[in-house]
């Protein structure tokens, strides 16, 4: 059950000078609570949440972190892993208290290994990081020097007989090799099975088959959500949210030709306002570019001003536009191209 902003106002305001140890083990399930509930509205990341943390848990000992819930033992280290904040994994010989008090004695934020981000990642998926964002794929849910899993390999041929004739050698492949191809072929490949599943052409227009009825998903995508983790328009980084998204719908079993179903889930505030305000549920989530060809691409994205003029965007990247263009009347009455920084 949501709390309300007052209930959480209450609590800020009980625990703003921190706890004493001596205190009951409901106050200091409620303090552990509510410090995470802040880290996540301020946005603390990496560092800073680290230096916050160590701050305002600096009286706890390996005791005290045992007399919390083991629920919210749990959270708590999930909280601070997922925001680029290192914490090992318990055992029998090193419990969940002892790797929580571990973070408290640092002196020094820990130094992230591949291997721990890879560990990281198969325990809570997308990173909300900052520091440690280049070495993760755009998604944020991989490392960067990971590639999809290959499908079985085949079993090899028989020999051909020996007066078999050989065909001409295939030439080398000396195209690029390099993350950002390769998610570039993965994305073509992925518009090209969608292009067939719905049965279009280049330049066609995509429409989602009356039997494709996913309802149940999209509904299961809204359970989901959470009120932080909507986007705002003003306060939040697009990019970030809409990997939440992605999450979500992939949780929720949602496959991409019905995002636009569950799209308007993940939207609050001035960006819930400017989505029905200029009419975008009447877009599609995949649309084809001028050029012909598909871009996976949220449909109230897909225009950015470039040198006045309004162009198409596809960043090879994948990182997805966070500008806004809106068409206005001058005082001459003629139409002109405003574009907003960081506001969807």
């Amino acid at each position: 059950m949501a709390r309300s902003q007052e209930h959480w106002t209450a609590r800020i305001m009980k625990h703003a000078e921190g706890i004493t140890l001596t205190t009951s083990k409901e106050d200091l399930n409620e303090y552990a609570l509510t410090k995470m509930h802040v880290h996540t509205e301020a946005d603390f990341t990496d560092y800073t949440l680290w230096m916050v943390f160590k701050e305002e848990f600096e009286s706890f000992t390996e005791s005290t972190f045992k007399k919390l819930r083991v629920d919210v033992r749990a959270k708590l280290r999930i909280h601070l892993l997922q925001r680029g904040v290192y914490v090992d994994k318990p055992n029998a010989q090193h419990p969940l208290a002892a790797v929580l008090h571990d973070v408290l004695l640092e002196e020094e934020p820990h130094d992230w290994t591949d291997d721990e981000l890879a560990a990281a990642l198969k325990e809570v998926s997308p990173l909300i990081t900052i520091a440690l964002r280049d070495r993760l794929n755009p998604m944020k849910d991989r490392l960067r020097t990971q590639t999809a899993q290959s499908p079985p390999q085949s079993p090899p041929l028989p020999p051909l007989p020996p007066d078999t004739p050989l065909s001409s050698p295939t030439p080398p492949d000396r195209r690029p090799r390099g993350s950002g191809y390769d998610i570039l072929q993965e994305l073509e490949d992925q518009i090209e099975m969608l292009k067939k599943s719905l049965k279009i052409s280049n330049g066609g227009p995509i429409t989602t088959p009356d039997s494709m009825n996913f309802s149940k998903e999209a509904t299961a995508v809204a359970k989901i959500y959470t009120n932080n983790q909507k986007y705002d328009g003003v306060n939040n980084r697009f990019d970030l949210k809409l990997n939440i998204f992605y999450d979500i719908c992939r949780r929720a079993n949602l496959p991409p030709t019905s995002y636009m179903a569950a799209f308007p889930t993940m939207l609050k505030g001035l960006a819930q306002d400017h989505y029905y305000n200029n009419n975008l549920s009447s877009r599609t989530f995949i649309e084809p570019a001028d050029t012909g060809s598909l871009l996976l691409r949220p449909h109230c994205l897909h225009y950015l001003a470039v040198d006045g003029a309004i162009e198409p965007v596809y960043r090879q990247t994948l990182v997805w536009a966070v500008n806004i263009v809106s068409t206005v009347n001058d005082k001459n009455g003629r139409n002109q191209t405003v574009a907003k920084q960081n506001w969807f």
